[in-house]
């Protein structure tokens, strides 16, 4: 026995207990140890700042980062700028309210979830070519580079879906519904309109308007199809579905992981999509990137939930959620549009970085081309997860 009373054993007993616990701490990182994200290029980082031309500690696709760890985008084909960098960079135009030229586009919106009514933000890309006459511009080529939903649960097109949906619901003037818009100039700013399109992922073109421009309500439509158990299909009630990602189940798949929601869902959608400068919204004269928001609305079919199983050993997944679709708030989850302009031609610079080759059609040499510049596109506009209105 110790002079305070605790017993030699007993002393040994809890040193072994507290060795026993250091063994599974977690070690801190040096305060001197670099990481993405503390604002120091580290020898593995090419930049390291918040800005748009920085994305995790890379240099965005058509930026370029120097020394100083200030990120820019380069001079080249279409644009000019102040300075030697080309700070406040603008497009050329005759009228500073032109289409004409390569862009990307970050479409965003939201729906709330089916069980939680919670806020789920997306994000959808685009790479469009537009030509431009008296402004009027129309998509002269397109891609349709996928999406990225989070919030309640994160949702993504799978590999599959993803390449199934490159050249659907073709805008451009060689598709069946060619999209236009407005691009003009009055009181020293710019208008921007882009007409109403309707898509449809893992259906027919059979589910979509014959005419774009009478803009009928979804609801008006040839119905979805449908289960009305997708845990326990019976395929009765299939009309126009199409089996888009080719993986033997009927509609487009979805990703879905996060909280208790992990599976893949298998599910028709069909929304439409418009945007317009409102009385309180306008673009500056050859801006370079621009945001204007619009209207939209969606609707989604699930008719299957596959490979739903567990979070982890002790937390089974719970497969119902999945089955639940979302659904629009207009009046509080305004959707908007974000474009931002590359460049004139496929050697301009800023494109050049983007575009890995000049996009075709289903037909296309190499759609493994066009799928890594789909990605180059997402990356140059990384997901807004925020829920913004004009």
């Amino acid at each position: 026995m110790s002079r305070l009373g605790v017993s030699t054993s007993a002393t040994i007993a809890v040193s072994a207990v507290i060795v026993s616990a250091c063994t599974n701490d977690v070690v801190l990182p040096s305060p001197t140890a670099g990481y993405c994200g503390d604002g120091v290029v580290d020898p593995n980082e090419a930049c390291d700042n918040t800005g748009p031309g920085c994305t995790n500690c890379a240099v965005t696709p058509g930026w370029q980062c120097d020394a100083n760890n200030t990120c820019f985008y380069p001079c080249g084909d279409g644009i000019i700028g102040t300075g030697p960098d080309c700070e406040n960079p603008s497009l050329v135009s005759a009228t500073g309210c032109d289409m004409t030229g390569w862009w990307i586009a970050r479409e965003n919106d939201a729906v709330r979830d089916g069980v939680l009514n919670e806020p789920q933000p997306a994000s959808t890309w685009y790479l469009y070519r537009f030509s431009q006459t008296n402004g009027v511009f129309q998509i002269e080529e397109a891609l349709h580079c996928g999406f990225h939903v989070t919030g309640s649960a994160t949702v993504d097109c799978t590999p599959g879906t993803l390449k199934g949906l490159l050249y659907e619901n073709d805008p451009s003037i060689n598709g069946a519904h060619p999209r236009y818009g407005t691009f003009q100039q009055a009181n020293s700013v710019c208008t921007f309109s882009f007409d109403r399109f309707y898509r449809v992922r893992g259906g027919t073109v059979q589910l979509v308007p014959a005419d774009f421009s009478t803009d009928p309500t979804l609801e008006s439509l040839t119905p979805l199809p449908y289960e009305d158990d997708p845990l326990n299909p019976t395929g009765q009630h299939l009309q126009y579905q199409e089996d888009t990602d080719m993986d033997g189940y009927p509609g487009a798949a979805f990703q879905v992981s996060g909280g208790l929601a992990n599976g893949i869902r298998e599910s028709t959608q069909r929304d439409y999509k418009e945007y317009a400068t409102s009385a309180t919204e306008t673009v500056p004269p050859s801006s370079i990137e621009f945001t204007v928001h619009g209207d939209w609305d969606l609707q989604e079919s699930v008719l299957e939930v596959i490979q739903c199983g567990y979070v982890s050993p002790s937390m089974p997944g719970v497969c119902s959620l999945i089955t639940t679709p979302g659904h629009t708030d207009p009046t509080t989850l305004v959707p908007s549009i974000t474009m931002r302009y590359l460049g004139t031609t496929l050697d301009s610079p800023r494109v050049a970085a983007v575009v890995v080759q000049d996009p075709g059609t289903a037909a296309s040499p190499s759609i493994e081309a066009d799928l890594e510049t789909c990605a180059n596109v997402r990356i140059a506009l990384p997901h807004d997860p925020s829920l913004s209105a004009p």
